[in-house]
């Protein structure tokens, strides 16, 4: 079993385990409470165990306990650091993980909080805070059940990975996928999630419903959201970056014209409609469509469109 090559396959790794749901008959939730090396990803606010994460593609219907710890524990040490069970990173944590365990009716190992088990973070120089509207991991609020929760509602990993499920680790905004700008090995499934509920407006818990209240956004435009307060809502970002796109004016009138000829002429390819601007506007001459100006394919839109105009009136 190759184990995994980079915090990136931990992570997807990551995402995989926070599938898992209360009452599934699935090998790693039967056997969730043996767990005691427990990594958290806190670009993601994801908990997930050395043994699960740390082999190469692993998933929650094939997983069945095979491999070693040890070695998953070697692998996942070149990017991760143990925190100090006497800190009060530790005691945040361990309230985070407690209560993450209890959401799937399950507790966790005491090795991990007692033994040669622990709590694990990505080492500094891979641990981003780049969600701009994250809560500080030092702020925390005290919930009716009197468990301590840090920013519940704003990095649920359920209704994270629900939202991604839905809409896509593709920015609802700019359309930007990780995957092809960076590949596969970098980019697989990395994507902001921006909620729709302005944290501030919040006065306590709610039920977030991942696909109403949630929205996958690349970091640029989820930084760009949150530049007014409350934040913009993404479809009003995608409205200023259309209108910030300058077009001229005789290219928004080739399209006009584009758009005519579509309505007059349904039962044409816009190859061919091309193809045809083409030929009226050069002729049979050897220059291409590329090479020509802006005003010669506009004419040749304009007479285009007027000989199909005359052709379906003289057929009606």
């Amino acid at each position: 079993m190759p184990l995994v090559r980079s915090v990136t396959e931990a992570a997807l790794n990551a995402q995989e385990f926070n599938r898992l749901q209360i009452g599934q008959n699935k090998y790693a939730l039967r056997y969730f409470s043996t767990f005691s090396h427990w990594y958290y990803f806190s670009h993601l606010d994801l908990f997930a165990p050395s043994k699960f994460i740390g082999y190469r593609g692993t998933n929650i219907e094939s997983y069945n306990g095979d491999g070693y710890g040890d070695k998953t524990q070697t692998a996942l040490l070149q990017w991760f650091r143990k925190v100090d069970p006497n800190s009060e990173q530790f005691q945040i944590l361990k309230a985070r993980l407690e209560a993450y365990a209890k959401s799937l009716g399950k507790s966790i190992s005491r090795r991990t909080f007692e033994g040669s088990g622990g709590i694990y973070l990505l080492a500094e120089e891979y641990a981003t805070g780049d969600y701009p509207d994250e809560v500080s991991i030092n702020t925390f609020i005290e919930g009716g059940t009197k468990e301590v929760l840090v920013n519940a509602y704003e990095r649920n990993a359920q209704a994270r990975a629900a939202c991604v499920a839905h809409w896509g680790a593709v920015c609802y905004v700019c359309k930007l996928e990780f995957t092809k700008m960076y590949g596969e090995a970098l980019g697989a499934g990395f994507i902001h999630v921006h909620h729709l509920r302005d944290l501030a407006s919040i006065g306590s818990e709610y039920v977030v419903n991942p696909i109403n209240d949630l929205l996958p956004l690349c970091p640029n435009c989820h930084a760009m959201v949150h530049k007014q307060k409350p934040a913009m809502h993404p479809d009003e970002l995608r409205e200023r970056i259309r209108l910030n796109i300058t077009i001229s004016p005789v290219r928004q009138e080739i399209l006009q014209v584009l758009a005519e000829l579509s309505e007059v002429c349904p039962e044409v390819r816009l190859g061919q409609l091309i193809a045809n601007l083409s030929y009226l506007a050069r002729g049979l001459s050897n220059e291409s469509i590329w090479d020509m100006e802006d005003k010669e394919l506009l004419e040749a839109a304009r007479k285009h469109l007027e000989q199909w105009r005359d052709h379906r009136e003289t057929v009606a």
